[in-house]
């Protein structure tokens, strides 16, 4: 049994593809500990229905008034926890289809060491084009290591420490250590919990790639730097390391305990006044806690207001303003692109058809989302064995090895605008549809094209049909333009659908489609009487 615990604040945006990224494991044999932390979204109403349908899943809480932060959810959430082992998992990442089976594996073939610890892959949120992830900065050597040996590798280079979800840990040492330490709430959790760990056991280093590692804006590190509270949580990291290390001997100690007694005269200096902002915006704050709350009420209905109304006006101003884009990312990196807001709406229509063999470029983001996972056999391709999550290596543009007649579903999505042979292309993917399964089809339309991507293609409708007519019955295919002159403009600009209306953003004109989505279904053998 492992015990897979997961902390959860305001998690409804990601809850689901963590919790399907679990259940689609091959190995069967776990629990999910979800652990409310005071969340005030529908993080509840999302794991609760996932636990009336999967009697694997058990909800507990923290606290009904507050956040404790995550140390105090992992710890809650270990103490009705049962499995051998334990993993803890952040809700916002994802987990390889295999990862469980392989921990497990790697953990009992070296029962020697407490805890095995692997890789991960970084994608950036709302990022779906081909080399959107970046592999983990991870240089350790593969192989065991003795207790404390690599603590000053953890200390001084944070890209060598581990993720999560990348490591399984035996339950005995967890107890041993006393779990995780409460007083940290949200930066240097897992260097203090890891601390602990090496000053207890030896380590398994893989270099196999287990986790997908979700990066964004709301992330505890992000939210930390942008209020202030970044330094003044690093510098209580470091004094309680010295603290937690005195009492151990090991070759490296002194060296350690210099350079936390450095990072934190370096940070005294200047510890939370680089922003005096957000200290002016506390003290009023905390003036308007004093308020009657009837005045609070209309403070917090008229700020509503505001930032509903007020940004939606001076973003739309943003059209005619520099001859840059507002963003390098499509406006990813601001919001939700445009394109994606497109994608998944005609995705999300489709998905009663993702059923059967299915098959998506680069990795399962779209399946993992839409399907269900008890009909869906996932597989993902690539181009070349650098992707990590291909369970098939092919170019579909020459003869390969992939059985003909074999998916039921393919999603192809941002794909053939990098694609030079499109009809080689195409007769490759009729030729592994079964009769009856389904192509679907996303490419850009209007958009900033990336010459690091080697795009070649922009897309039209009629274009888009000609290309399928090639291999497709006319009366199987069908495409559709999304998108207008003004959220074009926009996608150009790199705004985000938060940007637009609904009605702005449905309106459609296909002499300015942004994104371009077509399904195209094999026909069906004749049957012979």
């Amino acid at each position: 049994m492992v015990s897979i615990i997961i902390p959860c604040h305001n998690s409804e945006k990601y809850l689901s593809e963590c919790i399907d990224s679990i259940l689609f494991q091959d190995y069967s044999n776990f629990e999910i500990i979800l652990v409310n932390d005071f969340s005030t979204d529908n993080t509840i109403a999302i794991a609760d229905r996932y636990a009336k349908s999967e009697n694997r899943i058990k909800i507990t809480g923290t606290s009904e008034t507050e956040s404790l932060g995550a140390s105090v959810a992992r710890n809650k959430g270990f103490e009705i926890s049962i499995g051998e082992y334990i993993v803890f998992l952040d809700s916002d990442d994802i987990w390889l289809p295999t990862s469980l089976k392989r921990l497990v594996n790697l953990i009992e073939e070296h029962n020697e060491a407490g805890w095995v610890i692997g890789n991960c892959i970084y994608f950036k949120n709302y990022r779906y084009n081909l080399g959107s992830y970046e592999y983990s900065k991870y240089d350790l050597k593969e192989g065991i290591y003795d207790k404390f040996v690599l603590i000053p590798e953890f200390i001084k280079n944070f890209d060598q420490t581990p993720s999560q979800g990348a490591a399984i840990i035996k339950r005995d040492v967890v107890e041993k250590i006393h779990g995780w330490e409460n007083e940290f709430k949200k930066n240097y959790t897992d260097q203090a919990f890891y601390t602990k760990i090496l000053c207890e056991t030896k380590t398994f280093v893989t270099h196999e790639f287990f986790l997908l590692y979700r990066t964004h804006e709301e992330s505890a590190s992000l939210m930390s730097i942008k209020s202030g509270e970044f330094k003044n949580n690093e510098k209580f990291f470091f004094e309680w390391l010295i603290r937690y290390l005195r009492k151990y001997d090991f070759a490296a100690k002194d060296d350690v305990l210099k350079y936390a007694s450095e990072m934190i005269k370096d940070e005294g200096n200047t510890l939370s006044q680089s922003n005096s902002g957000v200290n002016l915006l506390r003290t009023w704050l905390q003036k308007i806690k004093k308020l009657p709350r009837k005045l609070r009420t209309l403070i917090r209905i008229i700020s509503s207001i505001i930032v509903r109304v007020i940004p939606k006006k001076i973003y739309r101003r943003l059209l005619h303003q520099g001859l840059k884009p507002y963003s390098e990312e499509y406006g990813s990196d601001r919001g939700t692109e445009i394109a994606r807001f497109y994608t998944e709406n005609f995705l999300d229509q489709n998905k009663g058809l993702f059923e059967g063999n299915c098959l998506e470029f680069q990795e399962p983001t779209y399946l993992l989302k839409f399907s269900n996972l008890q009909k869906c056999n996932i597989n993902v391709i690539h181009l070349d064995d650098s992707n990590p999550l291909a369970s098939i290596v092919a170019d579909l543009t020459k003869p390969n090895h992939i059985p003909s007649d074999y998916f039921d579903c393919i999603i192809c999505t941002h794909v053939l605008h990098v694609v030079f042979k499109k009809s080689e292309f195409f007769a490759e993917i009729k030729r592994i549809l079964k009769p009856g399964g389904h192509l679907f089809l996303t490419v850009p339309g209007v958009s900033m094209c990336d010459y690091s991507w080697q795009e070649l293609w922009r897309f039209t409708e009629l274009g888009i049909k000609k290309l399928l007519e090639q291999e497709f019955e006319k009366d199987l295919i069908r495409v559709t333009g999304f998108g207008n002159s003004l959220v074009a403009a926009g996608q150009i600009r790199g705004m985000t659908k938060e940007e637009f209306s609904l009605k702005e953003l449905t309106y459609c004109d296909g002499r300015f489609a942004v994104e371009i989505c077509a399904i195209a279904q094999k026909k069906q053998h004749s049957s012979v009487c």
